[in-house]
């Protein structure tokens, strides 16, 4: 086989942050319900299709929502809705 050149790899020596908002709650914390980041409800192991969520929202109306996926702007839930992001004040793994 023939030799391949070297790809040249940057070492990434400090944490990269997106610009993405983060919400924790102002409750207290149970062993049920945990705070979370939105990000980190992506980027967990049991994540895998969709997780159910308790959303509050800045007019303190409280959602029970199955999330599948995000953008910028919006979080998807599995009914097809959008939650604009802007609009959560707090959010909670069920």
């Amino acid at each position: 086989m023939d030799k391949l050149p070297r790809v040249y790899q940057n070492k990434i020596d400090h944490d990269i942050n997106c610009g993405q908002d983060s919400f924790y709650s102002q409750n207290s914390f149970s062993s049920n319900h945990r705070s979370i980041k939105v990000n980190d409800i992506f980027k967990g192991i049991d994540f895998i299709y969709k997780k159910r969520v308790e959303i509050t929202l800045n007019n303190n109306m409280v959602l029970v929502k199955d999330i599948v996926s995000k953008n910028d702007k919006y979080l998807i839930t599995i009914d097809n809705e959008k939650i604009l992001i802007n609009d959560i004040k707090d959010i909670k793994v069920k």
